[in-house]
């Protein structure tokens, strides 16, 4: 390497340090000439909602090792981005709802490609609450699925297990119903398409540990 190729790249390493100060996920600098910085940079954030995605299970999902039962499902928060241009992602949160109304003012009137760039995902580690949606966004006006904005040719595909298979038999606790209540899950997820099933097997103190079966 020729001296004066050195001495800049040098240069442009201790610049670059600087300025980077070693945040997760934050770059203080980008160019719109990176592949599709410019067609982001078209929109900007109009409009952020949020609201709450009730997940149904279609059964009584009871004990893990951990944690008492699960229930019917979860409520889910979830955020919907709009720009002025008519595009919409959304997604779920990462992190609490609240903490994300708290910031949500900063995403508005921004440039899109102030916000993500395909090249490095989310730009501010304060921003990672609406990481998900702005993948989804940003897939959305390139008109690319997420897969392929984080670099992949083709999406990476595994086989669907049933997870629901909990501590079951110890339901209800004033008559536990025992290893058919087990047995009668395992028939109706196979039932339903599912040959791979999740078992969860011990609960020493609530610790436990978990077994992937392969039921054909």
């Amino acid at each position: 390497m020729k001296r004066r190729t050195f001495i800049q790249a040098l240069n442009f390493g201790i610049a670059s340090a600087t300025l980077y100060k070693g945040y997760a996920n934050e770059i203080l600098f980008s160019s719109d000439a990176e592949p599709g910085n410019k067609v982001l940079s078209y929109h900007k954030i109009k409009d952020i909602r949020f609201s709450t995605v009730k997940m149904n299970y279609p059964r009584l999902v009871g004990k893990n090792a951990r944690l008492d039962l699960h229930g019917y499902g979860p409520d889910v928060e979830i955020c919907v981005i709009r720009t002025d241009q008519g595009a919409m992602g959304w997604a779920s949160l990462r992190g609490s709802r609240r903490e994300a109304e708290q910031i949500s003012g900063e995403l508005i009137g921004k440039k899109m490609s102030a916000l993500f760039s395909p090249k490095v995902g989310t730009k501010l580690q304060t921003h990672i609450p609406f990481d998900m949606a702005l993948h989804d966004l940003a897939g959305v006006i390139l008109n690319k699925p997420v897969y392929e904005i984080l670099g992949r040719k083709d999406p990476i595909i595994t086989d669907y297990y049933s997870g629901m298979i909990y501590f079951d038999d110890l339901e209800p606790a004033e008559r536990p119903s025992g290893i058919e209540r087990i047995l009668e899950e395992c028939q109706y997820d196979y039932e339903v398409g599912y040959r791979q099933f999740k078992l969860k097997i011990g609960r020493g103190n609530k610790e436990g540990t978990e077994k992937a079966s392969s039921l054909k």
